[in-house]
């Protein structure tokens, strides 16, 4: 889980850096496809013998899917207008947890029918439709001009981020976005084990525990983004 703490520190390089494709497709199409090959990895590995492997794995994987992130939000705050950026985060965030099912329910259910090596293969696959939009949609319409130099874009944003906030406030934001998800993202890896040392198949698993506040969420994250376009609209008219 910590790549997706620790994403600041390399985010201001896929800022500052990117391909022929530009540089928020460019970092998308890298993680994707090293996503797509990553995964399928897993199926080869053994638990019992492989532990050190399987660990260097899941830090490539989480820091592969941590960098996407980056793009994908990058790309985002890019593409939609300031009014639009509420329910447009709504519509990620339920889009990122509906996605979720695939390797937290589908991959689990398919556990107990076939081998861990084709259960990892199909959830890889799964990349295919985020890697095609990828090479098909376009960079942003005005989008922001790269950062000329590394220090412009790691020291000074951060040195603007201190200068406003103070010191203080800005080691107590910090300390906030190392720690905030650690407990809940501890929590949710030591779920699933706890559900099979209770004696519940991988399909039971798969069918309710992922599913069972999963829609209650989605629903309450709409009806906020709604809201919070009301309540832009209403700000505008006063």
């Amino acid at each position: 889980q910590f790549p997706y703490v620790w994403k600041f520190l390399w985010a201001p390089l896929c800022d500052r850096y990117g391909f022929r494709m530009g540089r928020r497709r460019s970092w998308m199409l890298v993680s994707q496809l090293g996503l797509l090959v990553a995964i399928p990895i897993f199926g080869l590995l053994s638990p019992q013998s492989d532990i050190r492997w399987i660990t260097l794995l899941a830090v490539l994987l989480a820091f592969l899917s941590a960098t996407q992130d980056i793009a994908i939000d990058a790309y985002r705050r890019e593409l939609l207008r300031p009014e639009e950026m509420g329910l447009g985060n709504v519509v990620h965030v339920n889009a990122y947890k509906i996605a979720g099912l695939i390797p937290g329910s589908l991959s689990l259910i398919l556990a107990d029918h076939m081998t861990w090596l084709w259960v990892f293969a199909l959830t890889a696959l799964f990349m295919l439709p985020g890697l095609l939009m990828t090479i098909f949609i376009q960079e942003p319409t005005g989008a922001y001009q790269a950062p000329a130099s590394l220090r412009q874009a790691v020291v000074e944003p951060f040195y603007e981020f201190v200068r406003r906030k103070g010191w203080l406030d800005a080691l107590l934001v910090l300390a906030f976005i190392f720690s905030y998800k650690l407990g809940d993202s501890m929590a949710t890896a030591l779920a699933t084990p706890f559900y099979l040392d209770l004696g519940y198949s991988k399909t039971e698993i798969g069918l309710i525990a992922k599913n069972a506040g999963l829609w209650c969420s989605v629903a309450g994250g709409i009806l906020g983004g709604i809201w919070m376009l009301r309540l832009g609209e209403r700000s505008e008219e006063h």
